[in-house]
C-alpha cells in the first residue's frame, strides 16, 4: 500500500512538473540505482509482506518448493514469528509508475 502510494505521488509530480512517463522512469533508475537493484530482487507473499533475504534467496533457488518451515521467519527483535506465503511476486515499479502517468494523466486532461 506504501509502495503504491509511493508510485502514484512520483506520477502525479511528474506530471505537474511537465515529465513524461519515460523521463520519469529514467529519473527513477540513474538517480535511485541502489533502490531499482534492490526492488528487482525484492519479493512479496500473498498478503502483501517483503520475503526477508533467507526465504528468498531459499525461494530463488527451489521455487515453490519450501516448506512452511522453510517459509518460516523469526522477526529478530520482537521475535513474532511469520510464516510467507505463496505466491510469491516481485513488482515493476517502473511499469507502475507508467500506468500511474497514464492514469492521472487521462483524469487530469478530463478535467481541463
Amino acid at each position: 500500500m506504501r509502495r503504491q502510494a509511493e508510485v502514484e505521488l512520483d506520477a502525479l509530480v511528474a506530471i505537474e512538473v511537465g515529465l513524461s512517463a519515460d523521463e520519469l522512469c529514467a529519473i527513477y533508475r540513474t538517480q535511485f540505482p541502489v533502490l531499482h537493484a534492490y526492488e528487482r530482487n525484492d519479493l512479496f507473499d500473498v498478503n502483501g509482506r517483503k520475503v526477508p533475504g533467507e526465504v528468498n534467496k531459499q525461494y530463488r533457488l527451489r521455487g515453490e518448493n519450501l516448506t512452511r518451515e522453510d517459509r518460516t521467519w523469526t522477526h529478530p527483535q520482537s521475535g513474532v514469528e511469520y510464516v510467507f506465503e505463496f505466491p510469491f511476486q516481485g513488482f515493476d515499479r517502473e511499469e507502475d509508475m507508467r500506468k500511474a502517468h497514464t492514469q492521472f494523466s487521462s483524469m487530469l486532461e478530463g478535467k481541463s
